[in-house]
């Protein structure tokens, strides 16, 4: 909504604070969203840059998290695990590497998990594949392709593969070097 400068850290106070949409916006520096008792939190086209946080691995009450398109990089921390109330996860377009963490084999009423394009590697957890046996119903990531994408087959635990080509999102496209 074009808002954008330091995101502001007096958000920390707001106790009650149960669902928060913070699409298409601009913010720099940390995203301190682990520290409310978010349920529900998207901040989808938002440009935050840097890793993803480890403290949302103590965000246990969020069910829903969308932080599609954004500038994130490094690995999906494996403290996520510990969102056993999670059930819909998405990172897509982001540029996060590293193999996804069997660890989110944990969030066993997971329904939805959209991790494509990115610059994920190695093959999805058999944990994860497991989630299909129950309420996991969308998997998404990229396909391997040469040297990048994970190995997931469609229909025993991926639902749908993209093409790994598409992994550097056209947001970031010439904006910084994707090669590491």
């Amino acid at each position: 909504t074009g808002m954008g400068g330091v995101f502001p850290k007096e958000m920390a106070s707001l106790s009650k604070l149960h669902r928060l949409e913070m699409g298409s916006n601009n913010f720099q520096g940390t995203l301190r969203l682990s520290l409310l008792p978010l349920g529900i939190s998207q901040c989808s086209n938002c440009l935050i840059p840097g890793t993803i946080m480890t403290e949302f691995g103590n965000m246990t009450g969020l069910s829903w998290l969308s932080m599609n398109d954004n500038d994130m990089t490094g690995k999906i921390p494996t403290e996520f695990g510990n969102l056993v109330n999670m059930t819909r996860l998405s990172f897509k377009d982001c540029l996060l590497n590293g193999t996804i963490p069997t660890e989110l084999g944990r969030m066993t009423i997971l329904e939805n998990l959209s991790l494509e394009g990115n610059m994920l590697t190695g093959a999805a957890p058999q944990e994860v594949c497991n989630l299909r046996l129950a309420e996991l119903d969308l998997f998404v990531t990229d396909c391997r392709s040469d040297k990048v994408g994970v190995d997931c087959h469609v229909g025993d635990c991926c639902t749908f593969c993209r093409r790994s080509e598409n992994t550097v999102p056209d947001h970031l496209k010439g904006s910084k070097d994707t090669n590491n």
